[in-house]
């Protein structure tokens, strides 16, 4: 499952046990169980929202996304990523030897030419 909830790391944090846990979000100690063992099917935003104000966190403390790399979809994102990673370092070579061509005076900027043409004139 790509979403983790973190339950259990901040609930041991702010030093709860599951059934202090339970009883302050008013839920089932098995509820709680089964969301920190990831065997919960879904979890709502009340839930979240309850877990929250019980423990003093963002909704950020407790979600993590991790990347579930052998799906074809994210190898799909994956390897968009990897695209645009080679363009940009490849856009990057090309601004890095134009630069170093305009040091050398072996080419001109555009505004430097222009320059030379109207002071000729």
């Amino acid at each position: 499952m790509p979403v983790k909830v973190l339950l259990q790391e901040v609930r041991k944090l702010k030093g709860l046990s599951q059934n202090e846990l339970a009883r302050l979000a008013d839920m089932s100690p098995q509820n709680i169980q089964k969301i920190e063992q990831g065997e919960a099917k879904s979890l709502t935003f009340k839930t979240l929202e309850r877990f929250c104000k019980v423990l003093n966190c963002q909704p950020g403390d407790l979600l993590v996304y991790e990347d579930d790399s052998d799906s074809e979809p994210q190898k799909l994102v994956n390897s968009q990523k990897e695209e645009k990673i080679s363009k940009r370092q490849k856009r990057d070579s090309h601004r890095s030897n134009t630069s170093n061509l305009l040091r050398q005076g072996r080419i001109h900027s555009f505004p430097t030419l222009v320059g030379e043409v109207q002071e000729s004139a």
